[in-house]
């Protein structure tokens, strides 16, 4: 439970840019999705987006990220790089910070009956992030574990989810996979 609130802690201060935002409005806007083939491979395909906030009325943004996933299955049991993952990229401290599963994730249904939200997060420890790191299947610690932490819903920690497109709060929702930007994928 002490790791849950850490990193509802953790998924806080980083959606709101480390500053106390609670009581202002946002608006949250996708780009066009862009698909892409992955570095160094001729198969594996990556869909990606820029994720925009911005306080409601205002035209400059709070916060930007780029949201990515591979439109592939897994491949030799590499679920990292697969459609299992949308993962959360910070162009501005250049990190991958968080990743979300998708509908493909096989756990998705159960982590969503038990977690009370389709509103699911991964984060890894800002301690333990690796600033300039994009290849995904990198992001593991020195024993070769994940660096990303345990499955949590906004809704399991109580936490406000976000619209995008919509007056909110200030919490990031992961994507919304029957009408967000990769829903094609979900078909």
């Amino acid at each position: 439970m002490k790791y849950v609130f850490v990193l509802a802690m953790t998924l806080a201060f980083l959606l709101t840019g480390g500053t106390a935002r609670a009581q202002k409005k946002y608006v949250q806007e996708y780009g066009k999705v862009k698909e892409k083939e992955a570095e160094g491979s001729k198969t594996i395909r990556i869909a990606e987006t820029t994720y925009t906030a911005k306080e409601k009325g205002e035209t400059t943004a709070v916060r930007q990220n780029t949201v990515f996933m591979f439109t592939n299955p897994p491949i030799k049991g590499n679920t990292d790089a697969s459609n299992h993952w949308v993962y959360w990229y910070d162009p501005v401290k250049k990190v991958i910070w968080g990743r979300c599963p998708t509908p493909k994730h096989p756990m998705y249904k159960e982590w969503v009956k038990t977690k009370k939200s389709p509103d699911l997060w991964q984060v890894i420890n800002p301690k333990q992030r690796k600033p300039g790191e994009t290849n995904v299947n990198n992001l593991k610690d020195d024993g070769g574990k994940s660096l990303f932490g345990g499955t949590f819903s906004t809704e399991e920690i109580g936490q406000p989810t976000i619209v995008p497109g919509a007056d909110s709060g200030p919490t990031i929702e992961c994507l919304n996979f029957k009408d967000g930007p990769f829903f094609r994928y979900f078909r």
